[in-house]
């Protein structure tokens, strides 16, 4: 069993920095239950001391709680979607005057991400990811590119991401905001723990706790995610990663706080048409 487990994570090392893309970080999510998250201020404090409860507290570096984001945040597709059918999703996202697009591949298939080409009159922010639950794994790579405004269409896409030609988008093809939903996003982070070794001497393999809550503008909480990364070097460490699925593993296994089911916050977009109804 041991042996499995340490070759199933040198595949996975090997996989991520293979390609024209290396992964650049690996996203461990467990969703939360809704219900839990009604009282605001207090219900992030309740659910940090749970957390830390579940784990080992001496590996804690930091238990601060802050906002680290506030911003709108919708998907955009045609109306038979087309994009998502493609396992591309285009996403926007606003803070006040300003917004960014982020176009992104998640599949199993790392080779096919690697076909969208990098736009060339935009300043362009990339990531490589793999999106990991514990009941499933997914490889993501993200294009993410400033904009002005608070809408897309196609003819904007198209300008901003040629590539998109190629899975059959045309100017003429009308794309909307998935479920008519603009959605308020805050994370949080709270708390920093290390997965690396606790007596080095430098900060090595640390990752914050952020918290993501989703709301209708009627203030129905929609999301709830808990989620942690291992970045860079940190991925070529196989201690970190068994230390970051341990903990996947204990979260997805709480009964009072973890949802029974991990769904993405886009599949929840995607296929939950009515979510916002009281």
């Amino acid at each position: 069993m041991f042996k499995k487990i340490i070759l199933t994570l040198i595949l996975i090392v090997s996989f991520a920095f293979a390609g024209t893309y290396p992964v650049n970080s690996i996203e461990y999510s467990a969703s939360l239950k809704l219900d839990k998250f009604s009282n605001g201020q207090s219900d992030l404090k309740a659910y940090q001391q749970h957390l830390f409860d579940l784990i080992s507290t001496s590996r804690i570096v930091d238990d601060s709680i802050k906002l680290d984001k506030e911003q709108k945040v919708s998907y955009w597709d045609t109306k038979e979607r087309l994009l998502r059918g493609q396992k591309i999703i285009v996403r926007l996202r606003t803070k006040g005057k300003k917004s960014q697009i982020t176009l992104k591949y998640r599949g199993a298939n790392k080779e096919a991400a690697e076909n969208f080409d990098l736009p060339t009159n935009y300043k362009t922010k990339t990531k490589t990811e793999i999106d990991r639950y514990i009941n499933k794994d997914s490889f993501s790579r993200s294009i993410t590119v400033k904009i002005k405004g608070t809408t897309i269409t196609s003819a904007m896409l198209l300008e901003i991401f040629p590539s998109l030609k190629n899975y059959g988008l045309t100017a003429k093809k009308e794309i909307h905001a998935v479920n008519n939903y603009n959605i308020n996003s805050k994370s949080y982070e709270i708390g920093e723990y290390r997965f690396g070794k606790k007596k080095a001497k430098k900060k090595t393999t640390t990752s914050s706790f952020d918290l993501s809550l989703w709301s209708c503008d009627n203030g129905k909480i929609i999301a709830a995610e808990v989620s942690w990364k291992i970045r860079n070097s940190g991925i070529k460490k196989i201690s970190s990663l068994n230390r970051a699925m341990d903990l996947l593993k204990t979260i997805s296994l709480d009964k009072q706080w973890t949802a029974e089911q991990s769904n993405t916050k886009t599949s929840i977009a995607y296929d939950s048409k009515d979510i916002c109804k009281q």
